[in-house]
């Protein structure tokens, strides 16, 4: 992904509709704890993406 900087683009707006950042090679999210039962099943996501 480092070398395209359009593919990395793509990515990151892909990953911001999920809630998720990438944050020096590390995909990461923050949330609200109201929201924690959301963000917890977004969990299975992140390793999909991981893979």
């Amino acid at each position: 992904m480092n070398k395209s900087k359009k593919r990395k683009t793509i990515l990151i707006n892909q990953l911001r509709g999920y809630g998720i950042s990438l944050i020096d090679d590390e995909l990461t999210t923050t949330v609200n704890i109201n929201h924690f039962a959301e963000a917890k099943n977004r969990n299975s996501t992140i390793k999909e993406l991981q893979r």
